[in-house]
């Protein structure tokens, strides 16, 4: 009914009119009448001279726009709140990217589900430029078709394009003119980009569809420089010596920017090392508005966009071994998995050994082949059991356990696939984790306890209603038993049901769906617990190279230390106004990032399968929605894509209560773990599109 009222062809209509218009029986007119006074009541509509219209006082809120390969969109808010679904009909003359104004037309009871129509732009800098592939005609104009999204206009290019006609290149275009008449928009070309079969091009047609910034100025560069020419500060009375004591690294072995280590001395005083990048980083200056603007570093397979210049996180904040670092580091003291004490210091450390996960791992499974001191050796012994117990205890007290396999892409130098490979997390990765984790923590409750403000990382209760729900999922799809016993407290029921559930083959295709029932992780300077880890307190900490909420907390520790009083407007760049502004802003560039991750992820995906296309692979169901399957492609676990509109539906009916396909007349059910064979139908990278065609479904082994 909103959508009606939104309508460019709607005239306010009395009550009778909007029966009459809905065919309502009489005995559904009552009810209607019940949710048009709720409507009213909330100032969605008005009621003027007995006709009902959209009220003038629309709900609104601003956010940057996202149109899909179909032609329908998202607003993503800045608020941080749900996404709006923007039909196709409200995008006309909007563009990707777009910072725009929705006015909220339509909301489901939950607030989970949103429906909007955008009401204007705010131009940004940048907001007219677009991605996209020329295209030549044999008459007329050369135009532009858009990369990864659908316009509902045209796009033709001036005609003073000077491109080759005979190569398929990428461009990058500003939009110069809009003619809404002839539902046009003409665009002048300002950068070739490279052929679409070029894979060196993935990352920057990624940065720039994500609008990231990539490039640092040159006053950014300058005061970097300055920085560095300080070089690293001597102890004194406001940093201590702990050059004694045996601190190691411990990361990838293609790391370069090594931001913290770790070590237990001889009385088993657990201390983590961070690298004090705040001291280096001038408040205010250019540096300080680019890393707050980037809000984190960028990742992709064989390049990184860091926060901070590589002079920096390369260099001076690097823990290098056997090189003196300014730090900011945490004395722990533990009584088994409890945390019995800890203590903040500004300090002067100096890393003893840097060590590979790999190298850790060999070292904990070989001790025989390890190469290192047996200092070394025995201390990672230690860090690791309290590491299991640190874990074991998280879990116990309803922390809740993801461990997905992650796809690692292998490049050549020119960004051409050389192929996949699995990634589980091993014995050393979740060592540095649990310490980095019970570090965060630990400070976050000392700044809080000195009601200092803090960033926090918070993650809210998930929706009690949603986790019931998928228990009757996961009993229907005989994942748990029929008999299964429902606990009261949604932390104890994660826990059990991640306990019985693990015992099914299909547990971890299922557990998909116990993510999406939670809430995303965000910045807030409210103080908030974190669900997914059962820490009442949590704050990050532990990453100020590549992460500006650390880099604030850092600034907040260092008050704490030198016991000054502290004004929140003084621990960021003054455009961000307030703290909850500034977590707002770098909950949304993280987003960002994530988004450009699975990016560059599929497109690589996608072009390791072009030359395959016709193949037949076995695959596995990993997502459903009602437009289809998705399904991961043994062995690479490159997901695609299987419309129902294919054969292999016939008879099938997608049953959204139960996240499966039912076949009506064999009784056949088609969900999450089911295995297929199915053939590579389309890799094409215009669309990022990863089709299959489902030939039959395999028997459970």
């Amino acid at each position: 009914m909103l959508s009606l009222l939104a309508s460019r062809s709607y005239r306010p209509k009395s009550f009778k009119d909007l029966c009459t218009h809905f065919r309502l029986r009489p005995f559904e007119k009552k009810h209607f009448k019940s949710i048009l006074r709720d409507l009213t009541k909330n100032s969605r509509i008005e009621k003027l001279n007995r006709k009902y219209q959209l009220s003038t006082e629309k709900q609104s809120l601003q956010g940057t726009l996202e149109i899909t390969r179909q032609g329908f969109g998202f607003v993503v808010p800045k608020d941080g709140s749900k996404d709006v679904f923007i039909p196709q009909r409200f995008i006309r003359g909007y563009m990707h990217g777009d910072e725009v104004v929705v006015s909220i037309l339509s909301e489901s009871h939950d607030g989970k589900k949103r429906e909007g129509k955008i009401e204007k732009a705010i131009k940004k800098p940048g907001s007219d430029l677009i991605l996209g592939l020329v295209r030549h005609r044999h008459r007329g104009p050369s135009f532009l078709e858009p990369l990864w999204q659908s316009s509902p206009y045209t796009i033709f290019l001036t005609k003073d394009s000077a491109l080759q006609k005979n190569k398929k290149l990428i461009i990058q275009a500003k939009i110069i003119k809009k003619n809404d008449r002839n539902r046009s928009f003409l665009a002048k070309p300002i950068e070739v980009l490279g052929e679409l079969s070029n894979g060196s091009i993935d990352n920057e047609l990624v940065i720039l569809h994500q609008n990231i910034d990539a490039q640092f100025s040159e006053n950014v560069i300058e005061e970097t420089k300055k920085s560095v020419e300080r070089g690293v500060e001597e102890p004194n009375s406001k940093r201590v010596d702990l050059r004694h004591l045996p601190f190691v690294t411990i990361d990838g072995e293609d790391a370069k920017d090594f931001d913290d280590a770790v070590c237990m001395d001889q009385e088993g005083h657990v201390w983590v090392a961070v690298a004090d990048v705040s001291d280096y980083v001038r408040l205010q200056g250019d540096l300080d508005q680019t890393a707050a603007s980037r809000g984190n570093s960028y990742y992709f397979p064989d390049r990184v966009v860091p926060m901070l210049p590589e002079l920096l996180s390369n260099d001076l904040c690097s823990l290098r071994p056997l090189e003196d670092r300014q730090a900011m580091v945490l004395k722990m003291s533990f009584d088994g998995s409890k945390l019995t004490s800890s203590k903040i210091y500004n300090a002067l450390i100096q890393s003893k050994a840097r060590l590979s996960y790999d190298e850790v791992d060999q070292m904990l499974e070989q001790p025989q082949l390890c190469k290192r001191s047996t200092d070394i050796y025995e201390m990672i012994v230690k860090l690791r059991k309290l590491a299991e117990k640190l874990f074991s205890s998280r879990i116990a007290n309803g922390g809740v356990d993801f461990d997905f396999h992650e796809v690692k892409t292998k490049l050549d130098q020119d960004g051409n696939v050389l192929g996949f490979s699995l990634r589980k997390r091993t014995a050393s990765q979740n060592l540095i984790e649990e310490l980095m984790l019970i570090t965060n923590q630990s400070v976050a409750g000392i700044l809080r306890k000195a009601k200092y403000p803090v960033v926090y990382r918070a993650h809210d209760t998930p929706d009690s209603e949603k986790l019931r729900s998928l228990v009757e999922v996961l009993k229907f799809h005989h994942i748990l038993p029929e008999q299964w016993e429902l606990p009261d407290d949604d932390r104890e029921l994660i826990r059990k049901i991640q306990k019985d559930a693990k015992k099914s083959r299909k547990y971890e295709a299922f557990s998909t769906l116990l993510l999406r029932s939670m809430s995303q992780a965000h910045y807030t300077p409210e103080h908030k617990q974190h669900f997914a880890l059962s820490f009442d307190t949590y704050a990050h900490f532990t990453s100020p190279i590549r992460r500006y909420a650390d880099l604030i907390n850092h600034r907040i520790a260092k008050a704490y230390l030198e016991k000054k009083p502290l004004d929140e407007h003084k621990l960021f760049p003054s455009s961000y106004g307030s703290l909850q502004n500034l977590s707002l802003h770098i909950s949304q560039q993280e987003r960002i990032a994530q988004k450009a991750e699975r990016s560059i992820s599929k497109i690589k995906g996608i072009r390791w399968f072009q030359d395959k296309v016709g193949q037949e692979r076995e695959a596995m169901v990993c997502g459903i929605t009602s437009k289809g399957l998705y399904l991961e492609i043994d062995p690479e676990k490159i997901e695609g894509f299987a419309s129902n509109a294919q054969i292999y539906f016939r008879s099938m009916h997608y049953d959204d209560r139960y996240y499966c396909y039912k076949n009506s007349r064999t009784g056949e059910v088609v969900s999450y773990g089911d295995r297929f064979k199915v053939k590579i139908s389309m890799a094409d990278i215009l669309s990022m599109r990863l089709d299959l065609v489902l030939l039959n479904k395999l028997e459970d082994t």
